[in-house]
């Protein structure tokens, strides 16, 4: 809903790309507080019982909702990337040891970078989590946890076929990324010298969390994803 927010009228790419690096921290405070305050509305109207308990949880969720944006907004600014969908149903047909399967889903968010010269386009794919699981390359190399794979195959798919968002059509699609983005309230460790930096270590905490695929060049790889790093 945030990120949908932000978007509102966006025509293409290019706008949804200048949309996140000119959004300052203003206006992002203002639709978070819309967005919440819309929420406890409708969650405090239901409830007769136990409103200062919820108040407080409506509180803390908006503190969460509040870093885990700040996460989301440096995904989608500092790089190369722009968001191109969310919450995109699909439903692909592959094959598994000679056997054809379907498998169905809906893929959080996948972002691309387009490069039109060279007729190319990398899609990034973006699974929100809000639970203790964390990334796993073991687990993807030994078959036992394909989810962002097999998101990044229906991803694929769905360009190829030209119903991926506001991707531009007709490029060679490539995955450059599959990321998790954590949304949640982890506890983190630190010293009484470090409470002046809390809220920065649980944003650390909260950083992208995945791999970037590279066709060789790994600093180039790097700052797609971010053109900050030096």
């Amino acid at each position: 809903e945030y990120c949908k927010e932000v978007e509102n009228g966006c025509k293409n790419f290019k706008e949804t790309t200048d949309k996140w690096r000119v959004l300052t921290d203003g206006e992002s405070d203002t639709i978070i507080d819309k967005i919440m305050s819309d929420i406890a509305t409708r969650v405090l109207g239901r409830v007769s019982r136990n409103k200062n308990k919820i108040e407080y949880l409506l509180q803390r969720m908006k503190k969460i909702l509040k870093r885990s944006i700040e996460i989301v907004r440096l995904s989608l600014s500092r790089g190369e990337y722009s968001a191109v969908c969310y919450e995109e149903k699909f439903e692909i047909e592959v094959e598994w040891k000679k056997r054809k399967i379907t498998l169905d889903g809906i893929i959080d968010r996948v972002d691309a970078a387009e490069y039109p010269a060279e007729g190319k386009i990398s899609l990034r794919i973006i699974d929100y989590k809000s639970g203790k699981k964390d990334f796993n390359v073991v687990s993807i190399s030994n078959n036992t946890d394909m989810q962002l794979v097999v998101y990044s195959i229906a991803a694929t798919e769905l360009y190829k076929k030209g119903s991926l968002g506001r991707a531009q059509k007709g490029l060679s699609p490539t995955v450059g990324g599959i990321l998790y983005n954590k949304l949640r309230d982890d506890m983190v460790s630190c010293t009484s010298s470090d409470i002046d930096k809390l809220d920065e270590l649980l944003k650390k905490d909260m950083k992208l969390d995945g791999v970037i695929v590279s066709d060789g060049d790994d600093i180039k790889a790097a700052k797609s994803m971010d053109k900050t790093l030096n």
